[in-house]
C-alpha cells in the first residue's frame, strides 16, 4: 500500500484516537458525597484543686487509705445540696433513687460544681480518676468520697464516704 492509500485509514485512526482521548476525562458526580468531618477527640476533664496547703505527700494506696470515720460529710452533702439547687438541668429530678439520689445527666459537670462547692467552704477538693472526690483541711489526711452509684444516680450520705488517706495524696 502506497502512503496515499493509509490516508483514510489514517483519518479513521485519528479520529478514533481522538475520541478515546477526549474520553479520558474523570466524570464528577453532580452532587458529590460530602467529606465527613472528623469527631472530635474528647479532652479529658482536668483534675480541678484550689487549695492554700500544697500537694501531699502521700500516695493514695489502699493500705494507706482506711475505712473510719468521715470527716467532712456534711460539706460533702451540702456542696451536693447547692449543686442541686444551683444546677438543676443537670440532674432527672423525675428519676429518684432514695432521698435526694437523682439521676444525674451530665457526670463530669457534677463532679466538677461538687468540688467547686466544697472549695467554696475552704476545703480543698479535687476528683480523682476513680470517680471519687478527695476532701482536705491540710495535708495530715484526706478522705475519698464516692458521690454517684453505678447506674447514675447522686449517692449521699455515710455510704458516700469511702475512706481517709494517710497523709494526703493531692
Amino acid at each position: 500500500m502506497s502512503p496515499r492509500s493509509l490516508s483514510p485509514f489514517r483519518a479513521v485512526f485519528l479520529a478514533a484516537a481522538g475520541t478515546l482521548l477526549a474520553c479520558q476525562h474523570v466524570l464528577t458526580p453532580a452532587n458529590p458525597e460530602p467529606t465527613p468531618t472528623p469527631t472530635p477527640v474528647p479532652t479529658e476533664t482536668p483534675r480541678t484543686s484550689a487549695c492554700g496547703v500544697g500537694r501531699g505527700t502521700g500516695d493514695g494506696l489502699e493500705e494507706h487509705c482506711p475505712r473510719q470515720e468521715s470527716h467532712f460529710l456534711r460539706e460533702v452533702n451540702a456542696a451536693i445540696d447547692e449543686v442541686v439547687r444551683k444546677h438543676p438541668q443537670l440532674f432527672d429530678l423525675d428519676d429518684v433513687r432514695g432521698n435526694g439520689g437523682y439521676f444525674v445527666k451530665d457526670v463530669d459537670a457534677y463532679y466538677r460544681h461538687v468540688v467547686t462547692e466544697v472549695q467554696a467552704q475552704q476545703l480543698c477538693a479535687t476528683v480523682d480518676g476513680g470517680g471519687e472526690i478527695a476532701v482536705k483541711q491540710t495535708n495530715d489526711f484526706n478522705d475519698q468520697y464516692h458521690i454517684m452509684i453505678s447506674d447514675g444516680h447522686i449517692r449521699r450520705g455515710e455510704v458516700s464516704y469511702r475512706a481517709t488517706c494517710y497523709p494526703a495524696w493531692f
